[in-house]
Order: structure tokens, then C-alpha cells, then sequence
């Protein structure tokens, strides 16, 4: 798998937040924030890159819950 260098920390990050997903009844809703803002902290984003990456995460985050979407029907 190729990534787009500016992408790397992001990537890595959306990796670091798999013990982080929210699950309701039958999939996974999302990401809890709070544990993702606690990563950053411990890996010292600082605060400008630590919203670049949040975007690049939650672009990752949207469409990993289409797939598990998907793959519920």
C-alpha cells in the first residue's frame, strides 16, 4: 500500500486508535475523541498539526465505518 508522505503520521495515528472505536448494538460508531486526544498528547502533536492530522483521521474514520456499513448488509 502507497502513502502520500503528508499522510504517513495520520495513517499511523488512525492505526494507534484501534483499541478506540465506539460500538452501539450491532457496529462501530465512531471513534471516542478523547482517546484519540490523549494519543496526540502522549506522541506531543503540537496544537497546529494536531488539527491537520484530526482531519486527515476522521476523513480515514468516515470511511472505515462506510465499510463496516457495508459489510453489516
Amino acid at each position: 500500500m502507497d502513502v502520500f508522505p503528508e499522510n504517513w503520521d495520520a495513517l499511523c495515528l488512525f492505526l494507534e486508535s484501534q483499541t478506540q472505536w465506539r460500538y452501539g448494538a450491532r457496529s462501530p460508531l465512531g471513534l471516542d475523541y478523547q482517546g484519540v486526544e490523549v494519543l496526540l498528547r502522549l506522541r506531543s502533536v503540537g496544537k497546529a498539526r494536531r488539527a491537520e492530522m484530526f482531519q486527515q483521521l476522521q476523513v480515514m474514520e468516515f470511511a472505515a465505518l462506510e465499510e463496516f456499513r457495508a459489510s453489516a448488509e
